[in-house]
Order: structure tokens, then sequence, then C-alpha cells
């Protein structure tokens, strides 16, 4: 289903309407204005591009498991009830990430790290933050975005 879109992106990086020169000077706001103008690039393609393409590390992209992410750990029912589902994740990253201006891109790659990763199944539901943690102690208050869990480690033997 993507060939036809990168078909056309091909077409437009032939004819010059697709000028990655261009691309390449421009910041973050304007490359994403700049990239979802093209046939088949919606917001989650264009930060991708932005992040791992262009190193705008403000850029967040929001998949399916960012987005498994932001609902289970950062959704509050009664915060974000009137706001609509196709604004529901860039309105959580926004509130949740936009303190960290010019690095939430490098957080979205550590929340999606430790998620597919790091943290052990058993507590991939727990959604509660709890500063005394089993492992809350060895990271600085400045870098908490994830909320902890109240369960303890896995038990050895």
């Amino acid at each position: 289903y993507r060939a036809k879109y990168i078909h056309r992106l091909c077409q437009d990086a032939v004819s010059g309407r697709l000028d990655l020169s261009h691309l390449a000077a421009l910041n973050y706001e304007e490359a994403m204005e700049y990239l979802t103008g093209f046939y088949g690039i919606g917001k989650k393609v264009a930060n991708c591009v932005c992040l791992f393409g262009l190193h705008h590390i403000d850029a967040f992209p929001v998949d399916t498991w960012i987005e498994k992410i932001l609902m289970e750990q950062y959704f509050d029912r009664k915060k974000y009830r009137r706001i609509p589902k196709n604004r529901l994740c860039e309105t959580i990253v926004e509130d949740v990430f936009g303190r960290y201006s010019g690095c939430a891109g490098i957080m979205q790659q550590y929340i999606f790290y430790y998620e597919r990763s790091v943290r052990p199944p058993s507590l991939q539901e727990c959604r509660v933050y709890n500063p005394e943690s089993w492992w809350a102690g060895s990271i600085p208050q400045r870098w908490r975005p994830i909320p902890l869990c109240r369960e303890s480690p896995p038990q050895n033997g």
C-alpha cells in the first residue's frame, strides 16, 4: 500500500518539487510543514524524517508503540476527556514532554527502548509514579518522565 506514496515522492524528487537541500536547511517546524505538504507524508513520517534524518531532536514521532505508552502511562481520563481522539496523543506529548524542549525526541527514544527492551513484562501494566520505587534512586529527578512502579523488582533465584 505504500508503493504509490514512494512512487509519487520519487517523482517529486526527480522533478525538483522535493528539494532535499532546501529541506536540510529548514528548522523543525518548517521541515514538518514542508514534508506534510507531500502526498503520503503525515505527521508520523514527517516526525521520523525530522528526528532520524534531519536530527531535529524536538521531533516526537508517535507510532503504535508510543501511542500505547502514552495511553497507558500518561493518559488522565479527567484531564483529557474533552480532547478529540485525533489530537489526544499530540496533546499528551505537549503536556508531558513540552518541558524537555530541545530533547523531546531523545525522550521518545528512551521511553520506546524502555518499553520494548528493559521493562519487565510483569511491570508493563504499572501506571503509578513512585519516587521510592526500586530503581528511582539511581535516576536524577530531572530525567524521570517515565512513571515508575510501586512493585519490587523480580527476585533472583
